[in-house]
């Protein structure tokens, strides 16, 4: 079948030739996709409770777009399918790609078992080499994704393909002061260490995003940002609940908000 010249439900396109830092990444999520079956939580979809928390943010930011049934997503980079699903609930048809064979099959299984596999058209892809027409996305959305990728050539395949007027929506962790220069000296790296994990979800090759790469996503339109994660950090050794409400009141303050580990982008192109 093809739909404005996209396939649909056929194999997937053949891949580019994949650079070294691909196929590593390739290898990793291909593992990484053996782990357990994931469920959706289908609440950020629906919009009924909302929560401080930076992934909901995404989902409530591509929610509010929707505006009629047809419209296209690109989920850039989806893994094993959870956002897919969330974003066909929502209503729209949904396009997905991902490096790893594996996180594709995952997210078929996943679209299938939420009974939404009609609207969702998923492939092995790679975010340098989009598949699709130019101008052809109402909606690009991408969770932790750009910080796994080669960003010039990614965010360039972004700007052809979302159409004029959409908007694209990007989650990722980001360098900030003070906190990133204690995480990588050698006392913040015995405590958390940064090597290449499948069990602490590090590639190889990730790294945060800079100012140096906001400024290149930037180009993909009217830009703005909302910063997440500043004592939400210690989560990871205290059980608190309530960090995600501390933190949205403290990061509203100027100051303080440049000290957010992790940034929602929404560009209007």
């Amino acid at each position: 079948m093809v739909v404005e010249g996209v396939r649909l439900n056929q194999e997937s396109p053949k891949l580019p030739e994949l650079t070294e830092r691909q196929i590593r990444e390739k290898h990793y999520y291909e593992e990484y996709s053996l782990l357990k079956e994931v469920d959706v939580d289908l609440m950020p979809a629906q919009g009924n409770v909302d929560r401080p928390n930076s992934y909901w943010y995404v989902s409530k930011l591509v929610r509010r777009f929707f505006s009629a049934p047809g419209m296209k997503v690109l989920d850039f980079g989806c893994g094993p399918g959870t956002t897919s699903v969330q974003y066909a609930k929502m209503g729209y048809q949904v396009y997905g790609f991902d490096i790893a064979a594996g996180n594709i099959q995952s997210a078929q299984r996943l679209a299938k078992k939420y009974g939404v596999q009609d609207q969702c058209n998923l492939q092995v892809g790679v975010a340098e080499h989009l598949d699709f027409p130019d101008n052809f996305f109402d909606v690009i959305a991408g969770i932790d994704i750009l910080h796994h990728v080669d960003i010039p050539k990614a965010i360039a395949e972004c700007r052809r393909v979302l159409r004029p007027g959409g908007i694209a929506v990007f989650h990722e962790p980001i360098v900030v002061p003070f906190f990133d220069s204690i995480r990588n000296s050698p006392v913040g790296k015995q405590i958390l260490s940064k090597d290449s994990s499948i069990q602490s979800h590090i590639t190889e090759d990730e790294r945060k995003l800079t100012a140096a790469d906001l400024a290149i996503i930037r180009t993909i339109g009217t830009y703005e940002e909302r910063r997440f994660l500043l004592f939400g950090r210690l989560s990871r050794f205290f059980s608190v609940d309530h960090f995600e409400n501390i933190d949205a009141l403290m990061l509203q303050l100027p100051v303080v908000n440049k000290f957010g580990g992790r940034v929602v982008m929404r560009m209007q192109k």
